[in-house]
């Protein structure tokens, strides 16, 4: 019995290893997913270390402000800032230039919280450097950056600006790290899938539904590839994305050898929020 392909001698029920993937194929799936990565890698650099006025909601990226954008926070897939808690009113609040008064507001947009700064209730208010905007339970730090090199995005994070101590700072941190395992009910699977994706990790996200369980694969924080039921790829993450009840676990370096996807997490999260409006319509 000889193979089709190089005509080489082959044993009763061998297959040919001209056949298998090879390393070059191998590769060039790798060599897609670092362009990818690198590409959002770079975005993310820039966007960190450039001057400016910024806002910051931990786990997501920091936002730069400009006088020519309005930046619009609320649960809905349409705003710039999507907090999916059920305590955010679909579109809650809005920050932006004001030419009159020469500086950055945020101002209610009649929603059902509030919106309060510095732990006080506002209708609208003039933001200065270091503020705090709190959004049901969601903390922005509104901060300007003059010099990278003095890491001034990390000390105005909201996320470490509450800690005064040491012990109160690994306290906190070990409080995110266990949210790498927990129940849908209480964490928002949203927030999980941003805070993994900005820590750029390489992992396993199992999840279970009753009798039902569901996979998404990281690599350098991006997903690759995800599953549940008959599903795979992005329309597997759509599903999984309407799960609301149930349990996860992050399993750290424990990849997939199917690559289904390589969608920005952004991106995804938005599709998922429009296709879940659409169905409860």
């Amino acid at each position: 019995m000889k193979c089709a392909n190089c005509g080489r001698e082959l044993s009763p029920g061998e297959n040919c290893s001209c056949n298998r993937p090879t390393e070059k194929n191998k590769r060039s799936v790798s060599s897609l997913i670092e362009k990818v990565v690198s590409r959002r890698s770079d975005r993310k650099v820039e966007r960190k270390n450039a001057p400016g006025i910024y806002i910051e909601c931990f786990p997501f990226p920091p936002i730069r402000l400009t006088k020519h954008n309005e930046i619009y926070v609320g649960r809905g897939p349409e705003n710039d800032l999507i907090l999916t808690s059920n305590d955010v009113s679909r579109r809650h609040a809005v920050i932006k230039w004001c030419d009159e008064k020469s500086c950055y507001t945020v101002r209610d947009l009649n929603s059902h919280n509030g919106v309060t700064v510095n732990e006080e209730l506002i209708e609208e208010y003039q933001l200065q450097d270091q503020d705090i905007i709190n959004i049901g339970a969601n903390d922005i730090s509104f901060y300007k950056m003059e010099d990278p090199d003095k890491k001034a995005a990390m000390k105005s994070s909201s996320f470490f600006k509450t800690v005064s101590t040491k012990a109160d700072t690994k306290e906190l941190l070990e409080k995110f790290r266990d949210t790498l395992r927990g129940s849908l009910g209480i964490l928002e699977l949203s927030s999980v899938l941003q805070m993994i994706a900005g820590e750029e990790k390489n992992g396993h996200m199992e999840l279970s539904e009753d009798n039902d369980t569901a996979s998404i694969f990281f690599v350098n924080g991006m997903i690759i590839h995800s599953e549940v039921e008959d599903l795979e790829g992005p329309e597997a993450f759509f599903k999984i994305m309407e799960w609301r009840v149930g349990n996860f676990e992050f399993i750290p370096n424990e990849t997939s050898s199917k690559t289904t996807m390589s969608h920005d997490l952004q991106f995804l999260l938005l599709e998922a929020a429009r296709r879940i409006d659409e169905s409860n319509k």
